[in-house]
Formats: structure tokens, sequence, C-alpha cells
């Protein structure tokens, strides 16, 4: 599958699914971002101060300056974090697909916004749009409704047991509006079932009437906010910003500056809705099994390696009945509760996020493998391609590019952070000067040789390593140092051969071979040094097979 993208129809666009913008990985990386910062002992108190005392929930409070100013002026880290993941997938593949929850509940999207990414991409208004937004809604605004809305009936059919709360104690109907039994990442809010159901009349009088006919995105948006607010979740005009950059993000689609792809075509009726909606979940549960069972050998083989030390009194045995529940669980939050389970039981500390650096452990495997499974049936669910950016070497992402290269392409993680520090204009001129690179590289699939593949990745990484190399008078100094170092010691092996050997005249190919040598010894060092530091702890992985 190539990755031209020159058709212009929604519907046949080629795209890359990226691991880490799924909507819980991108608050997990965001929040150990912060602890990074936090744990390198920062000089300026101020700034370390401002760091830990401001708990994400508060992010969302701020109108002026935006979360996305905020982040440009106090944690640089946290915008080369997102934008160096960003840019490694533009340069793969120049169509990137989303889920709508990756938007509306993607911490990174919501605290940026849909502006300050094309800015980060190098865009100018008259490029094509990158980002693709996938949901079952008409539009990305329906999303928004289908994502934090539902009736008061429905919550209670889910979550009879949890309720608890008597129907006469209920301020509204049950065909009436509340709120999605959930919890919200980039909010750092949950919703619990006595949330949705114990709001004020006026609130779900609010909302029905709203819901009714939500052609107003203002208007719906606003509800929906106060509505967040009033389930005692957060403080009132606590999530002004949340409400104004999905405003901005609904605008962008309705603008065309972001495409929004339909999944199905829901019927009108309400029955054949529902009838359709438990189809596609019963679809995507059918190839969750399939890839879980396809990918089990492989973490059942790691573990027995002991690449990942069993907990003290725990046997193989236990490992695989939690492996065994979770392959057969597609709602994730019931597969993290059977992981955290195994966790209470078996390990002390339980594992905060799947790409964190702290000792490898097998809760932290299942997470890891779980999370892979899923995102990967959700590629394959929306016929796109997999790419994991900077997966670490402890993740399952890491360990399956080792094992299986047949249908994996690997990218160093140095281009990443390479990536992450360019500035804005310097990336636009990386995809100008380099064309031919980039569109060679997109053009790598499933049917590319993997020796092709292998020497376009390298053209690729030298490409970035090249325009982003650094200049200044000592190690331009250093390094022709080192280049008359070389070309002295190639000059004396030269004048002791001409002396040794017989001077019949059939030694002017060693001559030839010499002088070229001093001639191209700085670039032989270049290309030493950027072997050297091509490598990397972390890597991308970019999963061929789309199915």
């Amino acid at each position: 599958m190539h990755k031209q993208l020159e058709k212009s129809s929604p519907e046949n666009l080629e795209t890359v699914m990226i691991t880490n913008f799924d909507s819980t990985i991108q608050r997990q990386q965001w929040d150990q971002t912060i602890q990074t910062l936090i744990s390198k002992q920062m000089t300026e108190s101020t700034r370390a101060d401002t760091m830990t005392d401001m708990p994400i929930s508060d992010l969302w409070g701020h109108e002026n300056p935006t979360p996305c100013k905020i982040i440009t002026n106090r944690f640089p880290a946290l915008r080369e974090s997102f934008t160096g993941r960003l840019r490694t997938a533009f340069l793969y593949c120049d169509k990137i697909l989303l889920t709508h929850s990756s938007i509306l509940d993607g911490v990174f999207f919501l605290a940026f916004g849909p502006e300050m990414i094309r800015e980060e991409l190098g865009l100018a208004k008259a490029d094509q749009p990158v980002l693709i937004i996938s949901g079952t809604g008409r539009n990305l605004l329906d999303c928004l409704i289908q994502f934090t809305t539902t009736t008061i009936q429905s919550v209670r059919d889910h979550y009879p047991q949890e309720c608890g709360i008597p129907i006469s104690s209920c301020a509204g109907k049950p065909t009436q509006k509340t709120l999605q039994v959930k919890r919200y990442s980039a909010m750092g809010i949950d919703i619990t079932p006595g949330d949705a159901l114990g709001l004020e009349s006026s609130c779900y009088d609010k909302l029905t009437e709203m819901l009714e006919d939500p052609t107003d995105t203002d208007n719906v948006v606003d509800g929906i906010i106060s509505a967040l607010e009033q389930s005692k979740q957060a403080p009132a005009n606590g999530l002004a910003a949340v409400s104004e950059q999905w405003k901005r993000w609904i605008r962008a689609e309705q603008t065309g500056d972001i495409i929004y792809v339909r999944q199905a075509q829901l019927p009108k009726a309400k029955d054949a809705q529902t009838a359709l909606e438990s189809n596609t979940r019963q679809t995507f549960a059918n190839r969750f099994e399939q890839l879980a069972t396809r990918y089990k050998e492989t973490l059942v083989s790691v573990i027995q390696s002991r690449s990942f030390p069993l907990p003290a009194d725990t046997d193989i045995a236990d490992v695989c009945n939690t492996l065994n529940t979770i392959a057969k669980e597609p709602k994730r939050s019931n597969a993290f509760a059977s992981i955290h389970k195994f966790q209470s039981k078996h390990e002390a500390g339980y594992p905060d996020t799947p790409e964190n650096d702290q000792e490898s452990s097998v809760s932290h495997l299942l997470i890891d493998w779980y999370q892979f499974v899923y995102q990967k049936t959700m590629a394959s669910h929306l016929d796109s391609f997999l790419l994991a950016v900077n997966a670490p070497r402890n993740s399952f992402q890491y360990i399956l590019s080792e094992k299986d290269r047949k249908d994996i392409m690997t990218l160093s993680g140095s281009v990443t952070n390479l990536l992450a520090k360019m500035p804005n204009a310097q990336f636009s001129r990386l995809c100008y000067t380099c064309q031919k690179t980039v569109r060679e590289w997109r053009a790598c699939g499933h049917e590319t040789p993997q020796s092709v593949r292998r020497v376009r990745t390298r053209n690729m990484s030298y490409a970035v390593n090249q325009i982003t190399k650094q200049h200044n008078m000592s190690s331009d100094a250093k390094r022709l140092g080192v280049s008359l170092l070389v070309s002295a010691i190639l000059a004396v092996v030269s004048s002791v051969c001409d002396n040794i050997l017989p001077s019949d005249g059939n030694n002017w190919l060693l001559v030839i071979i010499i002088a070229c040598l001093i001639q191209i010894a700085p670039n032989i060092l270049d290309g030493l040094a950027w072997l050297w530091g091509v490598h990397s702890n972390d890597k991308t992985v970019i999963y061929l097979d789309a199915a």
C-alpha cells in the first residue's frame, strides 16, 4: 500500500494511526513528561513550583492565555514531546487518522488546537488537511454529543448495581438526556452513575431541549460543559478552555481544515441505529479476539524467557489466566480491571503508564500488550496502518519489532528527538528539500523488499540528521584536526608502501586508492559519526500489515 495519497475522496484516503495518540496514552505521556521535568531538579525554583502546583484539572480553567500558550511558554518539553511524534508520523504518511475520542478527550490535541498543529507541521493555509477524524456521528459535533451524553434510562440499564439512587430521587425523566458515565482523560475527571443521575432538573431540561435540534455549536458545547461542571467534578468555569478548544476543532471540520470520515451511515430509526452500533461492536470484538490470539504466543514466550521476571510466588499459569481473560475482553476498562486485580495480588505498586521507564513488571507488559492489540484492532477496523513512535525498549511494540521484521519497519528514536526540537520553518525546509527521500519512504509498504525499506529508512534518518547538523568554530576545528590526522596517516602509509613495495609500476592501484581515501576522509568521518549517533534506546515502529 502506497502513501502517495493523490486521491481526493475522503473515503479512499490511505492513512496511518499512531498508538501515542490514543486518548489514554496521551494523558499518560503528558503525566510522564511532567514527572520527568520535575525529576531533573530544575534550577529555576519558580518554574518547578509552577509545575507541581498545576494539576491537569486546573489547566482548563484558563481563558487568557490559552492552554497552548501556557505550554509553549512554560513547558517546552511538552510541546516537543507531542511535536516530535506528530512530525515523525507526518513524514511517513501525510494523512493521519484519529478517532473522535483522540481529539475530544486527547490532552495534547485539546491543549494545542488545530491551528497550532498546522503550524508545527509547517503547513500553509493552501495545503491539504493532514488530520482525518473518524467517528460514527454525522459530523464532529454529533460525535461530541454521542461521546458525552446519553439518556437517564440508558445509565440505569447499564449500571443497575452502581447507581444507588432510587428512581424517585433522580430529578430527570427516563427519556431525558444526561452525561455519559466515563473517565475523561484530558480533564482528569470521572463521571459516575451517581453523577449522571444526580444533576439538577434544570440541567436535564436544558440538555434535552438543546439536543433536540443541535444546530448551534456554541450552545451545544456550552450546555455540555455546564453539565460537566454541575456534576461537581469541576469548579464553575473550570473547563472554559475545553469549551473553547472543542469549538475550535468543530469549526476546523466545518471549514475543511480537517477531514471528517463517517464510519457508517446510520439509519434514521433509533432501533436500527442501535442494531447497527451493536453490529459494529461485534465486528470490532471479532477482530480483537483474532489479533489477541495472534500475539498471545509472543507475549508468553517473552515471559517464559525471563525477560520480565515473575513476582515471587507467581507461576506462569497465573499470568496466562489473566492473559486469557483480557484477550477476550475488547472493553478496555474491564481489561484494565483484570490486570489491576492481578497486580494487586501478585505485585506491589500499580504501573501508571505502559510508557514508563521504571523496572519492567509483568503487569506493565500486560497493559502494554493489551493497548497494542486494542489499537491494532482499531487500525484494522478503520483500514489504516499502525505506527508506534518512540516505543521504549521494554514495551511490547519494541519487543515485537525485534522478533518479527518481515511486516515491520523501524526508525531510530533519535530522529524523533531531532524533529521535536526543529523550528517550524526548518521542518518545512526538510519536507521541501528532501521530497524524493520523503516520497520514497512513504511508498514503503508490505510488498516493498526489506532491503529497499531498510535503505529508504536510513535515507530518511540521514536527511533529518543532515538538516539539523549544528556548526560552531570548536566543532569545525575538531573535525578539521581529525581529518588532517587521518590524511597524514594515509600519506605515511602511502609513502611506506612506495618504499617497501617493488618499483615495477604495479603498485599504482594502491596509490590511487590511498589518494582517494585522503580526498574523501572528511565525508567518511561524517558517515561514521551519523551511524554512531543514529542508535537509540527507543524506536519508531511501523506495522506494514493492515490486517
